[in-house]
């Protein structure tokens, strides 16, 4: 019977995955951030590439929330999202990159997000990566 559920829910959450995305580790050449003003780690080789789909930011302002830094003159904005991926994705490393290519909102393409933090969990029906999107 759990089979069978864990089947049901699996088929559920990968059919809400409607954006795709590509998963980098980092350690490219390095490239000018346009907001911040500084260089950061350009895309290193592709570990994935797939169905996603991106959700948040949080609302809470706790772990989840958002945060604003001053960055020379400008202020950037830190939302951390959370982009559920299917179950057989490869594990994703702290500071690996995510691209969304595709995205029915178009706000979302061609963002660039960094993973945090790939946690497990013992009944899932998708992976949940945690990313901070510092272009907002």
């Amino acid at each position: 019977m759990w089979d069978d559920l864990a089947d049901s829910l699996v088929g559920f959450a990968e059919s809400a995955m409607t954006d795709t995305a590509v998963l980098t580790e980092p350690g490219g050449a390095s490239v000018l951030d346009e907001v911040t003003g500084s260089l950061v780690p350009g895309a290193g080789p592709v570990k994935w590439s797939g169905r996603c789909r991106v959700r948040g930011p949080s609302i809470s302002g706790g772990a989840g929330g958002d945060a604003i830094a001053a960055v020379g003159d400008q202020q950037v904005t830190t939302m951390q999202v959370i982009v559920c991926v299917p179950l057989t994705t490869p594990r994703a490393e702290p500071g690996d990159r995510l691209t969304v290519t595709v995205s029915r909102n178009p706000l979302l393409v061609g963002r660039v997000l960094t993973i945090t933090a790939d946690p497990p969990k013992t009944y899932a029906a998708q992976r949940e990566l945690f990313a901070v999107d510092n272009q907002g």
